[in-house]
């Protein structure tokens, strides 16, 4: 059953890129959208739920929430730039990495010496999976500059979202409720995500649109199910198995970026070959 719950993530996250392209707007009134419809959801389920968790867990959980923001803003501009069967196996497959990392250092989720190996090895075939993934698209930015620009922010922000999935270990049950972590950390979400987009919007000269927005709150309710999904996940099946079953998001969204938004590949290929090594990598770290 907890399994089954980790699946979620899987398909809400994997769903949520192309629902978003479909849907239109920029990357600014896009995370306004998702962290708007995500706050509506934590706001039906703070009237149903009890809410536990002192000062320290709500600071917590906010920061989470707001280093999501900044990762999910960054992959946000990767769809736009280089495209989203592009920048989602490489946004992956690095939280991957940096999850595993933090899963065994921090909260000693492989035991000894052996599963160690064998977990390095299966991220061995991930970073393989990255890099066959993330070949040149047959479509060109304006130029190789802004290309290169793209996919460093996507990198960096990925930071972002090695602290969204790790701050919420350090609480226990004890501490808090699975609901109360997604209900504090959506409000870290809507301020951090008002704060990005709003200024970004400004530094670009660009109107932000109160109509695309609403409309993107739907693809914000998509994401709020599997985010409430994903905390349960997290709580019940380890950092490094919750993320890793989530991440599974990359080969739904890859596939139905070249089927649905029809996003050129230099080499479809080369792209299959780097999920699947993904695919095999994840399924050795969930075995571990």
């Amino acid at each position: 059953m907890d399994l089954l719950f980790g699946i979620i993530p899987a398909i809400g996250w994997g769903i949520l890129p192309v629902v978003l392209v479909k849907l239109g707007g920029s990357a600014d009134e896009q995370l306004l959208g998702t962290t708007i419809g995500n706050m509506l959801l934590a706001s039906i389920l703070f009237v149903f739920v009890p809410i536990k968790g002192d000062v320290s867990v709500i600071i917590l959980c906010i920061l989470s929430g707001l280093m999501w923001a900044v990762g999910q803003w960054g992959q946000y501009q990767g769809y736009a730039s280089i495209s989203v069967s592009k920048a989602m196996p490489l946004s992956s497959g690095l939280q991957i990495v940096g999850n595993t990392f933090f899963g065994v250092v921090l909260f000693d989720e492989w035991g000894d010496n052996a599963k160690i190996m064998l977990g390095i090895s299966a991220v061995v075939i991930i970073i393989i999976g990255i890099l066959f993934s993330a070949g040149r698209s047959t479509q060109q930015n304006e130029s190789g500059s802004i290309n290169r620009k793209s996919y460093i922010s996507l990198i960096l922000t990925t930071i972002g979202y090695w602290g969204y999935s790790v701050i919420p270990n350090f609480l226990s049950a004890n501490e808090t409720t699975v609901y109360s972590k997604y209900i504090f950390q959506a409000i870290g979400m809507l301020l951090a995500s008002s704060i990005l987009s709003f200024h970004f919007s400004r530094v670009r000269g660009e109107q932000i649109y109160v109509k695309r927005i609403k409309k993107l709150t739907l693809g914000g309710l998509l994401f709020g199910i599997a985010a409430a999904a994903y905390v349960y996940s997290l709580q019940h099946n380890g950092l490094i198995v919750a993320f890793t079953l989530s991440q599974m998001n990359v080969v739904i969204s890859s596939i139905l970026g070249i089927f649905i938004l029809h996003e050129n590949h230099a080499n479809p290929k080369r792209l299959y070959v780097g999920l699947g090594c993904i695919v095999v990598g994840s399924v050795v770290l969930m075995l571990i």
